[in-house]
């Protein structure tokens, strides 16, 4: 597993994303790449 996959990908970090207040933009967050998706936390 990637650490992408951990934080991002798998089934209870999406749902953790989805809970959270932080907006999730469907295709772009979460996206396959660990850079992309800390560039959109950022």
């Amino acid at each position: 597993e990637t650490v992408n996959h951990i934080l991002f990908t798998c089934p209870p970090a999406l749902q953790t994303w989805a809970l959270s207040s932080i907006p999730s933009a469907p295709g772009l967050f979460p996206s396959n790449s660990l850079y992309e998706n800390f560039d959109y936390l950022l």
